[in-house]
């Protein structure tokens, strides 16, 4: 079990590493916004402007915001075809 869980934990590793360097593409002010969005079930817009944010508002408009998180997942897609297709 112990190579298995080896293996399990670098593969983890590698897709935390490939998430967090297609946010910082997307958009490098906006990365940690991005991550929090991407990693907590139904955060919106509304909640990352909101006071209760846990890391702080937003510093950019609704739609900036929304267009910088589909480039994520356009990029984050395209990264994923791309390691697909190499094996």
């Amino acid at each position: 079990p112990t190579p298995r869980i080896a293996m399990r934990s670098s593969i983890l590793r590698a897709n935390i590493d490939l998430i967090e360097r297609t946010a910082l593409i997307a958009g490098r002010d906006m990365a940690e916004y991005i991550l929090y969005a991407v990693t907590h079930e139904g955060t919106t817009y509304n909640y990352l402007r909101g006071e209760r944010c846990q890391i702080g508002r937003i510093p950019c408009g609704r739609n900036q915001y929304y267009q910088m998180r589909r480039l994520f997942y356009y990029l984050l897609s395209q990264s994923l075809e791309e390691m697909n297709s190499k094996g």
